[in-house]
């Protein structure tokens, strides 16, 4: 099967291309490199430079693979950086989900995969765990913008006869991650700095894991509509995932506290039964993690 992959240079992106090589599919990479990194993409995939926000860049690298399904992950995911530039949110999330849209309704492509927020969309009055029947409440624009992309979504495949599917995720950690708080409190304590802690409870779930729904999303026969990927362990506190990362590490250091940025929700804790709870332990996860990351610093 030919899939093309947007923002597959990513954290998460890498790990998807990779499952899908041992998979068996013709896999390739659309994106702009701004936050993924060559290296993330397995030897073997070809990758398509532009901008989502292009239409002819986004045209042009589906033009040229004519995938029978695109599994689209490219974003601005920062919730901070959509409450200082919503403008920014709009242009990336939406206007770029619109013409990946487009250029798929013209290659013919059968199905959409499309990365969404189990963090942001519901909200902080959703029930815990957090079932997909629970309404969408989302407080910043990072949670509107995925919000709105799965309605976009659901519209573009009704009127086209088309295939969607939105994974709702949770908190994802693991190898080669440079933003999330696991491998940021590594970096910090092999730095010898000292981490602030905005305390939350998160829903994490492992990289690999995440790999493997997206890769089950494309292939197999599943009804149109939007699943939550959790952890499946209940989530943890930050300041839980910092006693993991020490206990990694055999350190027993000092922290700071802040509170929680605009936009940001006290909790969150999905239902995963529909499509996935982590196969990976968060600890075996945190251990996995740190281990690369120690390994990346000592290089």
């Amino acid at each position: 099967m030919k899939v093309l992959v947007t923002g597959g240079a990513g954290f998460i992106g890498g790990h998807v291309c990779e499952e899908l090589l041992q998979r068996g599919h013709e896999v390739i990479v659309f994106d702009n490199l701004s936050n993924g990194h060559v290296e993330n993409v397995p030897a073997g995939i070809g990758i398509a430079a532009g901008d989502l926000r292009l239409r002819g860049d986004v045209r042009s690298a589906v033009r040229s693979l004519a995938p029978e399904v695109i599994i689209h992950l490219a974003a601005q995911a920062d919730v901070v950086a959509s409450c200082e530039d919503p403008r920014l949110d709009v242009e990336v999330n939406i206007i770029g989900l619109l013409n990946v849209l487009r250029a798929a309704t013209e290659a013919g492509t059968r199905r959409i995969v499309f990365a969404s927020s189990g963090g942001c969309v519901y909200g902080p009055n959703a029930p815990l765990p957090t079932p997909e029947t629970a309404p969408l409440n989302p407080i910043c624009p990072y949670g509107i913008s995925k919000a709105a992309g799965e309605w976009h979504l659901r519209h573009w495949a009704e009127r086209n006869g088309r295939e969607w599917v939105a994974l709702r995720l949770g908190n994802v950690y693991g190898p080669r991650d440079r933003r999330g708080v696991v491998s940021k409190f590594a970096r910090m304590r092999l730095q010898g700095e000292v981490p602030t802690v905005r305390n939350a409870r998160r829903d994490y779930v492992f990289v690999r894991d995440v790999a493997w729904a997206f890769c089950q999303a494309a292939e197999i026969d599943v009804a149109s509509a939007a699943y939550n990927v959790g952890g499946g362990e209940g989530g943890c506190m930050t300041v839980e995932v910092l006693a993991a990362v020490d206990e990694a590490l055999g350190v027993n250091a000092l922290h700071e506290i802040a509170p929680l940025c605009q936009g940001e929700v006290p909790a969150c804790v999905l239902d995963s039964w529909m499509a996935i709870a982590g196969q990976k332990s968060f600890r075996d996860g945190v251990v996995e993690t740190v281990a690369s990351v120690w390994e990346e610093m000592t290089q």
